[in-house]
């Protein structure tokens, strides 16, 4: 089931009740990995917002305030850590969640000077999942990030 949301066609709403109640936007510019991450999480019980345009992401994390945003790394149009940036400066409580297959933690740190964690290309849904968990933990004063 599908929620219309009112966004292009590239946003995909899939609105899941139960779990946590954590609303997730990911943006990755293949389709695949979009298709991926979405079926993992949506089995987990999450809200899943999907896009494949990191421009697009800015206004759905407007007007969807997501609780997490998964970015991959390297996409045209903007990088992950453009979004990033952008997405901080008006909300700097966001958590955010790195995906690449290119990056590695010294890489994110050295260019933004931040803790942001990253999940490596290939992953698991339980990978996926434990970083979800783990970094909403976070907002409650729990673990640190990490390369996951």
């Amino acid at each position: 089931m599908f929620c219309n949301t009112g966004h292009r066609s590239l946003v995909t709403d899939h609105c899941n009740k139960g779990g946590l109640d954590l609303k997730i936007l990911v943006v990755d510019d293949d389709f695949l990995i979009l298709d991926v991450i979405q079926e993992f999480l949506t089995i987990e019980n999450f809200n899943v917002i999907t896009t494949l345009s990191p421009v697009e992401a800015l206004q759905i994390a407007v007007s969807d305030r997501p609780d997490c945003i998964l970015a991959d790394v390297v996409m045209p149009e903007m990088n992950g850590y453009e979004l990033y940036i952008e997405i901080i400066k008006s909300y700097p409580d966001m958590k955010f969640i790195f995906v690449s297959g290119n990056v590695n933690e010294y890489d994110i740190k050295r260019e933004l000077n931040i803790d942001v964690p990253l999940i490596k290309k290939p992953f698991t849904r339980k990978e996926i999942v434990n970083i979800i968990k783990s970094n909403h933990q976070m907002a409650s004063g729990g673990n640190q990030p990490g390369v996951y």
